[in-house]
Parts: C-alpha cells; sequence; structure tokens
C-alpha cells in the first residue's frame, strides 16, 4: 500500500486511462483507509470491537470536584503558581507522512525526461535549484515551467498560476507566447486521441475554457527586480502576494544569484540578506505549498595544491603550472551558505 501511495495519482491514471480527479479520490480512500487499519480505530460506521478492553469511565463531576478544581495550584511556602498552557499533542512521523503524500503535487511538463527526472514533475512544497553554465536553457526551463503549471487538472496539470521574479531581465514575453501556442496544441491532441470517454470529456471542456494563449499569458504575474533589496522585499512578503493572486502555485526567481555576485563592501551584510532569501523561499514553498524554482550561476573553483596555490587548466596550458597536482571545476555560485 505505501509503495502504491507514494505513486503520484496523474502517473496511475495515465498508465490505467482512468480520470486524474477520479484517481486522486481513491488513493484518499486508500490512505485513510490503511490509517484506520494501522491505528486500530473503527472506520465510521462501524461498530467497536467487542473483544477489546474497556475503559473506565470518568469519574462525574460532583460538587466537591467543583471545589476542588476552583483553586489555583499552589507550591510548599503557599504561593500560587502560574497556570500553564494546556500541551500540544505532537504529530506522529506517520501522520507527517500521510499528510506530505496527500499534497503529493507535481508540475507535469509533457517531457519524459524531465517527468522522470523530477519524478513526475517539478514538486509543490519544495525548492528546486537549477544550475548551468550561460546558455544551458536554464531560463528557458523556466519559462516552459511558467506556462506548465497552467495546465487544467483534466490534464494532469494544477491548473494554477506563476510568480515570476526576473532579475537578469532575460524574461521574453513573444517566447513565453510560442510556448503557449505548443502547449495548447498538444493538449488539443491529447483531448482527441484514444482515451475513457469521460477523460476526454472533461479535456476538451477544459480545453475550452482556456480559449486562446491569451488566457494563459493573464495567469504568468511577472516582477522584475533591479537590486537585492527589491528581491529580499518581495521573498518576505511572498505570503502577502499569494493572498493577492491566489491560483499562484510556482514562484520562479531567475536568477537568485545575479544580484549577490556584485560588489559588496560588507560580505557578511550579504550573507545575512542571502540567508533570508534561502530560508524566505524555504518557507514559502513549506508552508503555503508553492512550487519554487530558483536558478544558480556557475563559477569556477581551484583546488588548492600541496604549497596552498591553485592552478587552473588554462594556466597549465601555458606554462604557469608549478607542477603540482591541482585541478579547476564548476560549482553552483553563491558558496555554502546558500
Amino acid at each position: 500500500v505505501r509503495e502504491l501511495l507514494r505513486v503520484p495519482p496523474v502517473r496511475l491514471a495515465r498508465e490505467l486511462g482512468a480520470d486524474p480527479r477520479k484517481m486522486l479520490q481513491v488513493l484518499d480512500e486508500v490512505r485513510v483507509a490503511a490509517h484506520v487499519a494501522a491505528s486500530g480505530a473503527p472506520r465510521p460506521g462501524q461498530a467497536a470491537d467487542p473483544l477489546a478492553t474497556p475503559t473506565a469511565p470518568e469519574p462525574a463531576a460532583g460538587p466537591h470536584a467543583a471545589a476542588e478544581t476552583s483553586f489555583p495550584p499552589t507550591d510548599a511556602g503557599g504561593a500560587t503558581r502560574p497556570t500553564l498552557p494546556p500541551r500540544r499533542a505532537a504529530a506522529t512521523a506517520l501522520t507527517m507522512l500521510e499528510a506530505r503524500e496527500r499534497t503529493n503535487l507535481h508540475i507535469v511538463t509533457y517531457s519524459r525526461q524531465l517527468d522522470s527526472l523530477f519524478d513526475g514533475g517539478v514538486p509543490l512544497g519544495e525548492v528546486t535549484e537549477i544550475c548551468g553554465v550561460p546558455g544551458a536553457g536554464k531560463t528557458q526551463l523556466c519559462l516552459q515551467l511558467a506556462v506548465d503549471v497552467t495546465i487544467p487538472a483534466a490534464f494532469g496539470g494544477i491548473d494554477g498560476d506563476c510568480l515570476y521574479i526576473d532579475t537578469e531581465g532575460s524574461f521574453a514575453v513573444d517566447r513565453v507566447l510560442d510556448m503557449t501556442e505548443a502547449v495548447l496544441c498538444h493538449l488539443d491532441r491529447v483531448a482527441h486521441s484514444r482515451g475513457p470517454p469521460e477523460l476526454r470529456a472533461a479535456q476538451i471542456e477544459a480545453l475550452n475554457a482556456l480559449a486562446s494563449p491569451e488566457s494563459l499569458l493573464k495567469r504568468i504575474h511577472y516582477c522584475r527586480v533591479h537590486n537585492c533589496a527589491e528581491l529580499v522585499a518581495i521573498i518576505t512578503t511572498l505570503d502577502e502576494v499569494v493572498s493577492t493572486y491566489t491560483r499562484v502555485k510556482l514562484v520562479v526567481v531567475d536568477s537568485v544569484a545575479f544580484h549577490f555576485r556584485q560588489d559588496f563592501a560588507d560580505m557578511r551584510e550579504r550573507a545575512r540578506l542571502l540567508s533570508n532569501v534561502a530560508q524566505g523561499l524555504n518557507t514559502a514553498a513549506a508552508k503555503l505549498g508553492l512550487a519554487v524554482v530558483a536558478t544558480n550561476q556557475m563559477t569556477t573553483k581551484v583546488q588548492q595544491n600541496a604549497q596552498g596555490l591553485g592552478t587552473t587548466r588554462s594556466a597549465r596550458a601555458n606554462g604557469f603550472s608549478d607542477g603540482k597536482a591541482s585541478e579547476s571545476y564548476l560549482a553552483p555560485a553563491l558558496g555554502e551558505s546558500w
């Protein structure tokens, strides 16, 4: 049962040829039944086990009991002790796992390689970091995810909006328009392909509701930030932004490293702001149930040799190598603190 509950509902519905919404309802019923079986509690509408050990009834509260509980607790010296608030019940690991699986939603990309890499799509409730050298396609992937998040639930999507935070000014609306047209064409082919009649009817109805590519563009909310202060400000107020745009399910930061790689007079201030950004993104993903995608740039790291000096491949090629074993490699920017 646990292996079954780990499978995303969209993938299971696709393999069985069923409606994703009905499959999600079936998985919820299986999850509740498994929890009831594990806890031993009777199901709703089921009589209690007659062989279970009966518990002693609580004594009725009489006048003496009322008199006893009317006095505040005191210590040995007669001084009144402060009344502590009631303790909160601790959540079990099983309860946390069930809550996580209940919200185990993904943003599908309709790319077999990407969906397989992300185990069903970009997950909600987590921060996904995309690293790569310039020209690797980080912004292209972010733009595609901004369009994919609007895919209706009948097609396996989550039918949400996107908040796109652009730090580099690389957001190309013409490219996004081309992507929306391609997505609509693909959804039209899916809706008119083979499948259960009920699912095809729901897909055609959802496709007709989209009307045009402009309807998808309206669901991508763009925000251009020009410095670290603006980036920190919008990330710390993500809860207010989401309360205004209630359908936002994806937050894209492209890129998180751009402003932090500029000259900073105080590196401690840089580390503090970077920590605030990381904490804000993690809090928004966990608390608000958002899929947060942040791109990061790459930098060259030089491995130190035995004498504490480092040489890169280009330096050794030009004859500047000291003969010691040293190597340079590419690593995500912003350091260990990020």
